[in-house]
């Protein structure tokens, strides 16, 4: 049996930079506590940490790394479900965008489209619901993926959404 096409699985994660930053707020939070815990020490340590400036400087850059909403984020399009994973940056939940788990079937992605802001890019998938005939819109934050990881998920959704327009068109 010859195939026609090369079968290509793509996987795409950012999870060293995640948890580079991971690290980075925990050094921070270690900071500040340290900072703080130093100036109530008598002597030339307490003297140390008196205006708190690393624990001021500690707490603008996690304010900024909140502020940039930094997240992990999973894609895997091997055989015929799509994996898609997306956690925040911060251990405890804020709003709805933190922790996001997708696991469909290939063949309920019917469109996609990827919006870019100054800071911020956003994946929108669209999905068919065969069941009552409606569809269904999911949205994962891709900001902190590199350029060519952003163009390797753009391929493999065009590809899957390709693949699935063929399929409708011939009534499967």
């Amino acid at each position: 049996m010859q195939q026609s096409e090369s079968v290509q699985f793509i996987t795409i994660s950012n999870r060293k930079t995640f948890a580079f930053f991971r690290w980075l707020v925990l050094v921070l939070l270690a900071l500040v506590a340290a900072d703080i815990a130093l100036s109530f020490l008598p002597g030339s340590l307490g003297d140390i940490a008196e205006n708190h400036y690393v624990a001021f400087a500690s707490a603008a850059i996690l304010l900024l790394l909140l502020f940039l909403r930094i997240n992990y984020f999973f894609y895997d399009d091997s055989y015929e479900i799509l994996h898609i994973r997306s956690k925040g940056l911060w251990f405890m939940g804020i709003g709805e965008d933190i922790n996001k788990r997708y696991d469909f079937p290939k063949r309920k992605v019917t469109d996609f489209r990827i919006e870019k802001t100054f800071l911020h890019r956003t994946l929108y998938l669209t999905l068919d619901n065969y069941a009552s005939e409606t569809r269904k819109m999911r949205s994962v934050d891709i900001s902190f993926l590199k350029d060519e990881e952003i163009d390797r998920l753009q391929t493999s959704l065009e590809r899957i959404v390709a693949k699935n327009q063929v399929l409708a068109d011939r009534g499967e």
